[in-house]
């Protein structure tokens, strides 16, 4: 007998076997992600601010002042 094409290659097959932890992962991931904009959306023009700033010294510092323009960041608008 022949064995299925689609279990032979061991990424399918891993994939298949953890199927249900990835799908576990990219749920809680998406819970981040909606939750962290909901939050961010309630907070305070000042506490977005801070935020912005925060950030930006991240960027900043791992990306360095020539790969990561902050004019992209300065459009936002901080609306409550």
């Amino acid at each position: 007998m022949r064995r299925k094409k689609s279990l032979s290659n061991p990424i399918i097959r891993h994939v298949q076997e953890y199927s249900s932890i990835y799908s576990f992962i990219i749920v809680l991931f998406l819970m981040g992600v909606v939750f962290g904009a909901i939050i961010v959306n309630s907070l305070s023009i000042d506490q977005k601010e801070d935020l912005f700033y925060y950030l930006n010294q991240i960027f900043w510092a791992n990306f360095g002042r020539e790969n990561c323009s902050t004019n992209r960041f300065i459009s936002i608008k901080f609306s409550s």
